[in-house]
């Protein structure tokens, strides 16, 4: 019985520790496309509305990504109505351009976890409708966001990237701040 055991478990082993080994052995071989161009949609927790990005990255490292993003985010005017009132918050457009640090934790070949920080400059548009009828300023913002996610290789050059931050955006010459939680998927092809 000893030996039986014995036997299952080499084998087991033998099965789940050999392409383990290859993944990990194959990874520091791959060439290094420091480069890369990076599409993603997405939509906001609890705000709705959808999130355009467009990032270009330069990989000085293999676990280190500097990347120049360019993105535009919607959200629609949310409105609560109450038995004796209702409460709305305007929403708008927000458009910006942002630095971004991002640290790929290199834990397999295929899907690997990402942690992130940025921070840009841009413009907010506020919506205006029948709540909000009167067009404000458009405001110049300053934005900083923090966030995660996971990269998982389709092909040699080509990822899937899922990902979601916090980001705090402030008008600079107002009193103007929020917080948006988007959520997001893309593509990079790197080169």
């Amino acid at each position: 019985m000893r030996r039986y055991r014995a036997a299952v478990c080499t084998v087991v082993l033998l099965v789940v520790g050999a392409p383990a080994r290859a993944q990990v052995e194959r990874a520091p071989t791959d060439p290094l496309h420091p480069f890369s161009i990076e599409f993603g949609l997405g939509s906001h927790v609890r705000d709705g509305g959808d999130a355009q990005l467009v990032s270009f990255g330069y990989r000085p490292h293999r676990d280190m990504t500097v990347l120049v993003n360019v993105q535009r985010d919607d959200f629609p005017t949310r409105v609560e109505h109450y038995p004796d009132g209702y409460a709305a918050t305007r929403g708008g457009m927000l458009a910006f351009v942002s630095g971004e640090f991002r640290y790929t934790v290199p834990i397999g070949a295929r899907v690997s976890p990402y942690a992130f920080a940025g921070t840009g400059l841009g413009i907010q548009r506020p919506n205006v409708n029948e709540f909000f009828p009167h067009p404000p300023n458009n405001a110049a913002v300053h934005v900083f966001y923090l966030g995660g996610g996971a990269r998982v290789r389709l092909r040699p050059r080509l990822d899937l990237l899922v990902d979601g931050r916090f980001m705090l955006y402030a008008a600079r010459e107002s009193d103007g701040f929020g917080a948006l939680l988007p959520v997001r998927a893309g593509l990079a092809w790197r080169f």
